[in-house]
């Protein structure tokens, strides 16, 4: 037995030598190399929409000092989100919240407005936010 096992490593070892010494080709281009080339898709057509408040919730997702608070283009959302935010709750929609980083409180969000009020739901974790549902 022991002998076998001697053979198979060695025969193991010599078929890895072997196949690194083959020549392979290598791809080295990476996604820079192609951008001129690429074609995106159509810009969407924008549709007006019927939204029942019975069936859909509302998602607020990682709107924090830490991650949006640093980037302008992010706080300049917060009036449309608190519209959305006002507009789900006079229609008693469903509303989640997501609480990330390394402080995931309410006083760590970006606009104290965008607050959770009682009886909505609040997660606080990292990237995978439904990992527990």
């Amino acid at each position: 037995m022991k002998y076998l096992r001697s053979c198979c490593c060695r025969a193991a070892m010599l078929l890895v030598a072997i196949a690194t010494l083959l020549p392979v080709p290598v791809q080295a281009n990476d996604v820079t190399t192609e951008w001129t080339t690429v074609k995106p898709p159509p810009v969407p057509e924008l549709k007006p929409i019927r939204v029942d408040p019975k069936t859909t919730a509302l998602l607020v997702l990682d709107l924090m000092k830490t991650n949006c608070g640093v980037r302008p283009r992010c706080i300049s959302t917060v009036p449309n989100v608190r519209k959305l935010l006002d507009e789900a709750r006079a229609h008693d929609m469903m509303v989640f919240y997501t609480l990330v980083g390394q402080t995931p409180t309410l006083e760590n969000m970006v606009d104290q407005s965008l607050a959770p009020r009682p009886g909505e739901f609040v997660v606080r974790g990292g990237a995978d936010k439904f990992i527990r549902f």
